[in-house]
């Protein structure tokens, strides 16, 4: 089945709609939705946030960028939504999040744990998933102890945000 991803942005609203089960190339890239078509997500409706992106209580930290966290990739949706939306959605960890509603998840945290969103194992790997309560965009983790460094180092995330961004959203980066 192709993966149908599909965004709507008339009149200040930001529909997002992910269906099917497929992988991207490249093989460490894989943009899935459920088994069964997923229900549109609203992010943002009538120029309002209809959405609120959560984060891990500790951002796992990542190699770029300022600050080193998963909270920048966190900062860099909520930047890009905003600008084409003219909506702010709410950055919170994931202790604080709200108990209804649309989530964005970024990262690994307690809530994609709870709905067992596992993020890939493949070196940079990134996952785009359509849960029951929203959208995560999950990345590779690299394990403490891996490369004589001594704590994890998320390594898909921020990549997963800009995918996220660019196949679902509608933006274009270019280089």
């Amino acid at each position: 089945m192709k993966t149908q991803y599909r965004f709507l942005c008339a009149t200040g609203t930001l529909l997002v709609l992910l269906a099917g089960c497929a992988s991207i190339r490249p093989a460490t890239t894989a943009l899935m939705g459920t088994a069964r078509a997923a229900a549109p997500f609203t992010l943002v409706k009538n120029g309002k946030p209809a959405a609120t992106i959560v984060i891990a209580d500790e951002p796992v930290a990542i190699p770029v960028g300022k600050p080193s966290t998963v909270a920048y990739a966190a900062e860099e949706l909520q930047r890009f939504i905003e600008k084409a939306t003219a909506a702010r959605l709410e950055i919170v960890p994931a202790a604080q999040a709200p108990s209804d509603g649309t989530l964005l998840l970024v990262g690994r945290s307690a809530l994609s744990e709870k709905y067992r969103l596992a993020p890939p194992t493949k070196p940079e790997g990134l996952r785009i998933v359509a849960f029951p309560r929203g959208v995560a965009i999950l990345g590779e983790v690299k394990p403490a102890g891996a490369g004589n460094i001594s704590h994890e180092i998320d390594r898909g995330t921020l990549h997963g945000v800009y995918e996220f961004l660019e196949r679902i959203v509608g933006y274009r980066f270019f280089i």
